[in-house]
């Protein structure tokens, strides 16, 4: 089976660490668990605002560019 290519890999490691549920997550963004999913594959883009949120709320003490560094295409 294929591992999931995350776009994000430090969030996808951070929320798993946490023990974060993605449907919390996205109950709280107000999104469906598919558009939190498509999100963090990179399918499609979280807005500012979104980015944001998440961190202040719940990675305050790692910085935005961390957590949403994109991984690399020579990376997958």
């Amino acid at each position: 089976m294929k591992q999931k290519d995350y776009n994000y890999p430090f969030l996808e490691y951070e929320i798993k660490r946490k023990g974060i549920k993605k449907k919390t997550m996205a109950q709280v963004l107000g999104v469906d668990e598919g558009t939190l999913w498509h999100k963090t594959c990179g399918k499609r883009s979280f807005t500012v605002e979104q980015a944001i949120f998440i961190q202040k709320t719940w990675f305050p003490e790692t910085p935005i560019e961390v957590l949403f560094q994109h991984r690399k295409e020579d990376e997958t």
